[in-house]
């Protein structure tokens, strides 16, 4: 309880009433912490970068142990990055975790963001969330459900808005004077692959009442009923490929997406577009 964790000559990090965890029976298998259950209540990070105050930036410094990079040009690979980041994230999931009021913030000169979720929950493989962000001057309110298998390396969420505004995108209207919103946001990951040092990962989003509204495109605002894709994508070192079985849908058309990207040697860049033929005026 009263945990607190403040950076030496910088101002306050994170704090939280009470932490309470569960270690669960994996970790006999793992070798290593595995929670079961994590109970946390009253979160509070806070990250400030302005001028001199800085509380965060340690949490960022490269470990000077590390041996160096001596691979022919020092490209890092990654897939083998994201395939970390991945399993890491993915292994430590408890099986279950009641959050309640947690907030997150970050303040720079030119940036503030706000984050409050009164709570989160995931039971079952059940997530359930609501979220308040606020980027600058705007702010979003969304419910969040979905679920998730740890072991299998899936996961799929909704975000749906909790008010008449929609789900606003940040700062287009101050870099490109539009507005885009819409109503229910899908994300999905079904399958990680790394082999032979590719990473391989497939998944979907979809879009629903997307609304585009610029006066370069149209006089009125441009509705998207439904925007998806289907992708299959994958990263290694110097490569970076959109399987052709990657399908993009927009309202009725349909398309079949190829691109990759190769600088092994040198910059090659594919791209390929097979759509059936469409009635259009």
């Amino acid at each position: 309880s009263d945990i607190t964790l403040v950076p030496h000559g910088q101002p306050q990090l994170f704090k939280t009433d009470s932490v309470h965890a569960t270690v669960g029976f994996r970790s006999l298998f793992k070798g290593r912490i595995v929670l079961r259950e994590l109970d946390v209540a009253n979160g509070y990070l806070t990250a400030i970068k302005d001028g001199d105050r800085n509380n965060f930036s340690f949490l960022l410094k490269k470990d000077s142990t590390q041996p160096a990079d001596t691979s022919a040009k020092g490209d890092r690979n990654y897939g083998e990055l994201l395939n970390r980041v991945l399993e890491t994230a993915f292994d430590n999931v408890p099986d279950q975790v009641d959050f309640s009021n947690l907030n997150v913030s970050y303040t720079s000169p030119n940036r503030t963001i706000d984050i409050k979720m009164p709570f989160l929950t995931i039971e079952d493989g059940n997530i359930e969330s609501e979220v308040a962000i606020r980027t600058d001057s705007l702010t979003n309110n969304m419910f969040v459900k979905g679920t998730i298998n740890p072991r299998d390396y899936n996961i799929k969420a909704s975000f749906y808005a909790s008010d008449t505004l929609g789900i606003r995108l940040p700062y287009i209207q101050e870099k490109f004077s539009g507005t885009v919103a819409f109503d229910t946001l899908h994300l999905g990951m079904k399958e990680k692959r790394f082999r032979r040092d590719v990473l391989t990962v497939k998944g979907s989003a979809m879009v629903n009442n997307m609304t585009v509204n610029h006066e370069k495109l149209a006089d009125e605002p441009i509705l998207l009923r439904e925007g998806a894709v289907d992708y299959v994508i994958s990263l290694g070192q110097n490569l970076f490929v959109v399987d052709s079985l990657t399908e993009v849908r927009v309202n009725k058309a349909r398309a079949n997406v190829y691109a990759s990207y190769n600088n092994a040697n040198s910059k090659i860049i594919d791209l390929k577009v097979r759509t059936e033929e469409l009635p259009a005026n």
